[in-house]
């Protein structure tokens, strides 16, 4: 694997889950997989990605064997994410 790149594109993907919550909701869900691509934009997962939200709250999580990841009970706001894994660059 080369670059933890498109770590944003799943992040943003994933927004939707939390943005799609009614406007009486003060807490949602952030949903997400991250993965890298290669020189031929193949998708690899990538497993035991460290994952960080920061912003009206702090939490920290880490993706599965799938490359899945989730933040529970995220209230509104603007949050930034980001993640971390071996031998790989945040992005």
């Amino acid at each position: 694997m080369t670059r933890l790149v498109h770590v944003v594109l799943a992040i943003a993907l994933s927004w939707n889950c939390l943005s799609a919550q009614s406007p009486r909701s003060t807490a949602g869900t952030v949903r997400g997989v991250v993965f890298a691509l290669d020189a031929s934009a193949a998708r690899a997962v990538v497993p035991a990605a460290r994952l960080s939200l920061d912003g009206p709250m702090h939490d920290d999580a880490e993706s599965d064997s799938e490359g899945k990841f989730e933040f529970k009970d995220v209230p509104s706001g603007s949050y930034t994410i980001t993640a971390q894994a071996p031998g790989m660059t945040s992005q």
